[in-house]
């Protein structure tokens, strides 16, 4: 009954967004929330809260693209279209940050006031903070160090946070359970005496009520809020706590306010780790193995075991997740999370005690002593990242890799029930581990991945085989960036060939590769030798009006245009057409068209069935067959 009443309270939040954008430009205000500049430009990308929409009272929030410059906190107002957000797969995601539609700016832009209200001024405490500890270190251990301590990634540079996300760690820089944990624990625990009990309770309350909204009130701290003043309370009246029920009420009280909660990465990936490592800590207490009961070498031995066996059971646990999100994920994300634990706690106590001690007169010198010792420890943990990107770049996980690795949930669980001892429980989980390793290294290998993203008019083609990857490149910095995050979650460090296809465009290709051609130097095959992918064949013509380029792997035929080409394709045995705007010649042994943009006018005289549509990614994998010599193909969109 709750999940049904919740459904109706979700489609009914969206249903409210639809009259806004069927009325096309109409009249905005409201406070900014989000900001972020645009490279280049003079143009700014904002989430704001909309107060009125054509006078009307509105409480929503809504993403701009594009917009005049501005600051987090001013009301601002002027002539916005609202329309309707693309159904891609972040949809569910903008709606778990209460965004049901999309502005583009049209006229009328102006600066109305600034809000001092709450969340305006947690956000300039946010700012001040995380400036105090970056002032005496460098960017990227500054950066670092303020976002783990009071929630400020506004010094962490692009690529240190792509570092991080392909070492499989990058819930390290966002604020949740494990900080909130650690300022938590700063409160003196003296539960001897009722009075002791209440103290720590209250500060435990309102500590976490503070942290929730200094960083934000994102969903993993939000999550972890919920559980720590569930816990509280129950101190309170003398009850004790169990963790499951905790979390599931966390749950059930964020989706509450917003039924897309629960579509969030954030959420997700924290309820995950979460359930991973109460269950890791669960069956490590069924197995006898505690660290209270030990000393001496034994206690290290002990504890050590523990870090690990939560750390991959929080691993495990979020695998799912990190695969339906495609985000990077590797075997040696597990170790990253081993090696880098142990460093948190004292960079999050340094950063806390820098930034609380910062605004008392006379300890400025004790301040700058915390914060060079949160900055070495902290250029320790980049080290270490570091290192495990550069392992994690060389290894991949996949399909195989996801189903026994469930697999080996179910068998640590059943294990857990049955209460078997360790020296039974390990050997098989390592095996288990090996073996999903190794078949998703045999399935990977040699299987080409031909991904279309950019703009929907010209968009750009990238072709990847065993980490290996050739950009056919069209459009400008915004689908150079895609490119860029696109091969870092796929583990590749550098583009091994890139190939404009612009035409007339005096700008250059903002994307870096070993090897760059135009489309007027490649009117021909390109020679193996220098060509990154061992079975794919690219051939390259182009005339006054256009250019023409195929992908040949095996007898798969796949055929891009730029310009507008009259050329007859009968004869080339064409499988697959990336359609853009420009009009090709004839089509009739073309079997499939995907296209990124549905209102092409040529396309509808197509037939429906060969017309295939993608919203702002597609895929095609071509994988060698091993019983004959030929391709297996797969198309997603």
């Amino acid at each position: 009954m709750l999940a049904f009443l919740l459904g109706i309270s979700g489609w009914g939040m969206v249903e409210q967004a639809k009259p806004l954008y069927r009325a096309g430009t109409v009249e905005i205000c409201g406070q900014v929330r989000q900001v972020a500049a645009i490279p280049g430009t003079d143009q700014v990308r904002a989430v704001m809260l909309l107060d009125r929409v054509d006078g009307k009272p509105v409480r929503m929030r809504v993403i701009c693209g594009s917009m005049p410059e501005c600051n987090v906190g001013e009301v601002i107002s002027g002539q916005y279209r609202l329309e309707a957000l693309p159904k891609d797969k972040f949809y569910r995601q903008r709606c778990a940050d209460h965004i049901f539609t999309h502005a583009q700016y049209r006229d009328g832009f102006a600066v109305k006031a600034l809000r001092r209200n709450r969340f305006w001024r947690f956000y300039q405490l946010r700012l001040t903070w995380g400036k105090r500890i970056r002032y005496d270190l460098k960017d990227d251990i500054g950066g670092v160090m303020a976002a783990m301590s009071v929630g400020d990634q506004s010094g962490i540079s692009r690529e240190l946070y792509q570092a991080y996300q392909t070492a499989g760690i990058p819930h390290v820089l966002v604020v949740s359970g494990l900080h909130l944990a650690v300022v938590c624990g700063l409160v003196p625990l003296a539960l001897e005496r009722k009075k002791s009990r209440v103290r720590h309770s209250v500060l435990s309350i309102l500590l976490a009520l503070f942290y929730i909204c200094l960083t934000g009130a994102s969903p993993s701290v939000v999550r972890a809020g919920i559980a720590v003043i569930l816990y509280s309370v129950g101190l309170l009246l003398g009850l004790a706590a169990d963790p499951f029920t905790s979390l599931a009420v966390a749950g059930v009280l964020m989706s509450v306010v917003n039924p897309y909660a629960v579509c969030d990465i954030g959420f997700q990936l924290s309820f995950c780790a979460a359930a991973g490592v109460l269950l890791g800590s669960a069956m490590l207490g069924r197995l006898g193995i505690s660290v209270q009961n030990a000393s001496g070498w034994r206690k290290v031995q002990r504890l050590f075991l523990q870090q690990l066996v939560v750390s991959c059971m929080a691993a495990l646990f979020v695998l799912p997740v990190q695969l339906s999100w495609q985000l990077s994920v590797s075997w040696f994300s597990v170790f990253a999370n081993l090696a880098c634990f142990l460093l948190i706690r004292p960079i999050v106590c340094c950063g806390l005690a820098a930034v609380v001690l910062g605004g008392i007169p006379g300890l400025e010198g004790i301040t700058r002593g915390l914060c060079l010792l949160g900055g070495m420890l902290t250029r320790w943990l980049n080290t270490i990242v570091g290192m495990f990107c550069r392992m994690s770049q060389k290894s991949g996980c996949g399909l195989a890799f996801l189903l026994i690795s469930l697999v080996a949930i179910g068998f640590l669980l059943i294990c857990m029930y049955k209460g078997y001892t360790l020296r039974m429980i390990l050997p098989a989980v390592v095996v288990l581990l090996l073996t999903a390793t190794l078949w998703s290294d045999i399935l990977q290998y040699d299987m080409i991945k031909i991904t279309v993203m950019g703009q929907s008019k010209a968009p750009a083609v990238v072709v990847t085989q065993n980490r290996k990857a050739m950009v056919l490149f069209r459009g400008g910095d915004s689908t150079a960036h895609q490119i860029q995050a696109y091969l870092y979650e796929q583990g590749i460090p550098e583009i091994d060939y890139v190939v404009d296809l612009r035409l007339g465009t005096p700008k250059p290709c903002p994307l870096k590769g070993n090897h760059y051609k135009t489309l007027a130097e490649t009117e021909y095959e390109l020679p193996q030798p220098e060509f990154p992918l061992k079975d794919v064949i690219l051939v390259m013509t182009m005339d006054v009006d256009g250019g023409m380029a195929a992908l040949v792997c095996g007898r798969y035929v796949i055929w891009l245009y730029s310009g507008s080409l009259d050329v007859e394709t009968d004869a080339a045995g064409m499988q697959l057409l990336l359609a853009s705007d420009g009009a090709p010649g004839s089509l009739a042994h073309c079997e499939t068209i995907l296209t990124l943009n549905p209102n092409i006018d040529w396309l509808q005289t197509q037939p429906k069935e060969k017309l295939r549509y993608a919203n702002g990614r597609a895929t095609v994998r071509i994988r060698p067959c091993w019983f004959c010599r030929d391709w297996l193909v797969r198309l997603d969109t």
